[in-house]
């Protein structure tokens, strides 16, 4: 006698730790039983067991397809006419819900100011290593190079994938950059912070207008209107530096979209060792 039956599958053992086991799907999904009259009523189902212990990705492996009866022994005395199947079980990694945030690689070329910024979604799915994905409070987006972009424009950007990360939900948003007229605003008198200078240090700039200067800002109006002289600040990194004279770029500090057009781009100072 012979019977049609459907291949059950069994999951033993735990993906690794925060890892997720998903509905497994089996191939062959029905066999041929066949066995005595007596010996066929003794089947209760046929199965395929798949052990899934510490997997951090999909499984497939080609099992054997086993007889059991209602008490789960196997009944080795029962033909299958496909004893061996493909199963693969998904194993989903953690994941979290984070904010996503736009990213400027540069900003328009003079004359022009991004005014707002809005993404297409303002939550991303993010899965990968979980002592990776819980320490994410935003996830960055694609990077954008405004340098020729003078109007409004939708960008449509594939999210990347920093490390430990085994991918994003969506992959592509799309971005819209409103785009204006800029207006220019010069601040003067702005102290020069030092940052990474070591302990026992100490620094010396060459003159006073090396350790005071001003700046041309440029930016869409409304953002310009509310950026004052305590949401400017000019630093330069010595962090890499060994004793003596230097040349050193400043950087800024600005508020976002604002950026600066006419400055003093570097300033020499004296670095002199605590020993």
């Amino acid at each position: 006698q012979q019977q049609e039956m459907p291949v059950e599958v069994e999951t033993v053992g735990q993906p690794k730790e925060g890892y997720t086991p998903g509905v497994p799907t089996v191939t062959p999904e029905k066999v041929l039983v066949r066995a005595g009259e007596h010996r066929l009523k003794d089947v209760a189902l046929v199965k395929a067991i798949v052990n899934i212990s510490d997997a951090d990705d999909d499984v497939t492996q080609s099992v054997e397809v086993k007889a059991y009866n209602e008490a789960a022994e196997v009944l080795e005395d029962v033909e299958i006419d496909q004893p061996t199947a493909e199963v693969e079980v998904p194993i989903t990694s953690p994941s979290t819900e984070v904010p996503i945030r736009s990213r400027i690689e540069e900003l328009p070329p003079n004359g022009f100011s991004v005014n707002n910024i809005r993404l297409d979604r303002e939550h991303i799915t993010v899965y990968g290593d979980k002592s990776v994905i819980d320490t994410l409070d935003a996830y960055p987006g694609p990077m954008l190079d405004l340098s020729n972009v003078t109007k409004d424009r939708t960008f449509e950007g594939k999210i990347p994938l920093i490390k430990g990360v085994t991918r994003v939900d969506p992959e592509v948003i799309e971005i819209e950059v409103d785009i204006v007229p800029a207006e220019r605003k010069k601040i003067e008198d702005l102290t020069v912070d030092v940052h990474g200078l070591p302990d026992g240090w100490t620094l010396e700039f060459a003159s006073a207008e090396d350790s005071t200067i001003s700046v041309t800002l440029e930016g869409a109006a409304n953002r310009m209107k509310e950026t004052t002289r305590r949401h400017v600040v000019p630093y330069i990194d010595v962090a890499d530096l060994e004793p003596g004279k230097h040349k050193v770029d400043i950087n800024w500090d600005l508020p976002l979209y604002i950026k600066p057009v006419a400055w003093k781009e570097s300033v020499d100072i004296t670095l002199k060792s605590g020993s």
